[in-house]
């Protein structure tokens, strides 16, 4: 439940930066997006359920890996792809259990006190790639031709 809650807030947040507006790509000034694509592997298989960010300064995306471990990139619209760009990447997939972790936010039962002190993340993939500055993942996004990427993640 917290998983699905922490990935769902990491979405939403690059998704509100973009619609308020953190640089030109707000909804009236959208900036031009390209189709994109990502396959994570990990170990020689694919990763589902893994976040997929692109960040830099104008309009983030993001994306979810399938069980295939695609991820079709949004930014501003389901699968519009990213601005073309060179973009750092983080990929990320956990697994947070604790006190709170089968409590819904909304629910009276929930404690966000008891909530802190209690949570565990599992990194499911190397947390190397879950933050831009260690992660050293790249992705070019070009306005012609397939933008198609491959990351095949490594413990080294």
């Amino acid at each position: 439940m917290i998983a699905r809650l922490f990935s769902r807030v990491a979405m939403l947040s690059c998704s509100l930066l973009c619609v308020a507006g953190c640089g030109p790509g707000g909804p009236d000034n959208a900036l031009p997006t390209f189709p994109t694509t990502v396959k994570v592997t990990y170990k020689n298989a694919p990763v589902a359920d893994a976040v997929v960010s692109f960040i830099n300064e104008l309009a983030p995306a993001y994306g979810r890996t399938d069980a295939n471990g695609v991820a079709v990139m949004k930014t501003y619209t389901e699968g519009d792809g990213a601005i073309a760009k060179i973009h750092n990447v983080t990929i990320s997939k956990t697994n947070i259990t604790g006190a709170a972790a089968d409590v819904d936010q909304d629910s009276e039962e929930y404690d966000p006190a008891a909530a802190n002190g209690s949570l565990k993340i599992e990194y499911l993939i190397p947390k190397k790639y879950s933050s831009p500055g260690t992660s050293k993942l790249v992705a070019e996004i070009k306005d012609s031709g397939p933008n198609e990427f491959v990351f095949e993640l490594t413990d080294k």
